[in-house]
């Protein structure tokens, strides 16, 4: 598996846990994009959308790592 699957999968999990973080803004901002009625984006394409949830995850669960150590870390 390569470090951009994990990761994929590690932010759905965080999404899946409403943006579970030190800072619950990020989760409101994150869920004010969706559509309510029909899950759709509001603002954001998806590949935009996901490149935020990426790097948001990075900083704030993964505590913004070097690239080696999350190699070590994840792989």
């Amino acid at each position: 598996m390569t470090l951009h699957n994990i990761l994929k999968s590690k932010v759905v999990e965080w999404r899946k846990s409403n943006y579970l973080s030190d800072f619950p803004i990020i989760s409101e901002i994150f869920n004010f994009n969706f559509h309510s009625e029909t899950g759709n984006l509001h603002f954001l394409r998806k590949a935009q959308f996901e490149a935020l949830e990426t790097y948001w995850y990075l900083r704030l669960v993964e505590k913004t790592p070097h690239i080696f150590d999350l190699y070590k870390r994840v792989l």
